[in-house]
């Protein structure tokens, strides 16, 4: 048993140090005007199915519930790794450190040129100050926070740009009542109005 818990830990580093690189690739990746990188079309329902399903089997202290209120299909045309990754990214940074229970995403708007989804927790929000550094590359907000994890302090940074590759804006404020919202938009061809 002790064996087998010291080969867990060393796959969990070695799962973190990997996740590390990854994110360190996509984000040279984004920067580097010259990169092409592929898209296709994507249901975001889909990607929402899968964090609720990944968040369903995880530790009991660690879990946050996700409330999705999506009230329709939502196709863009985008890259599945880096939308996949606005999405976990967001929700990582709200287990990590909102000290939360739940998660809410909503579709706030859709139309044949780009969707508008709101991401929000439950937990303790950032002081306001904080809140326009929350996306530049390795800022920490340590204040407040609870259930603070290992990270590379690149999640948000990712985020910013993967909703910007996408065409879209985010940004951060404070969920009145208490916790942390991110609104954003990402932009679809027009021609899949007549597709979907």
């Amino acid at each position: 048993a002790e064996s087998r818990r010291g080969i867990n830990i060393i796959l969990r580093e070695a799962r973190r140090l990997t996740k590390m690189v990854e994110e360190l690739l996509e984000f040279t990746r984004m920067e580097d005007g010259s990169a092409i990188i592929g898209k296709e079309k994507i249901e975001l329902n889909e990607i929402l199915a899968e964090i609720a399903d990944e968040l369903d089997v995880m530790p009991e202290d660690e879990r946050m519930t996700l409330h999705a209120d999506f009230s329709e299909r939502v196709v863009i045309e985008g890259n599945l790794l880096l939308v996949g990754s606005i999405f976990r990214n967001l929700t990582e940074n709200s287990m990590a450190y909102s000290g939360g229970k739940n998660i809410f995403i909503s579709l706030v708007g859709n139309n044949d040129y780009e969707c508008r989804i709101r991401f929000e927790d439950d937990g303790c929000g950032v002081e306001e100050q904080e809140l326009p550094r929350l996306f530049e590359r390795f800022y920490r907000v340590d204040k407040g926070r609870s259930r603070k994890k290992g990270g590379t302090g690149l999640g948000l940074a990712i985020v910013k740009h993967a909703v910007q590759f996408h065409g879209g804006k985010i940004v951060a404020s404070n969920r009145p009542g208490g916790g942390l919202r991110f609104d954003f938009s990402l932009g679809k061809l027009s021609v899949e109005s007549h597709n979907a």
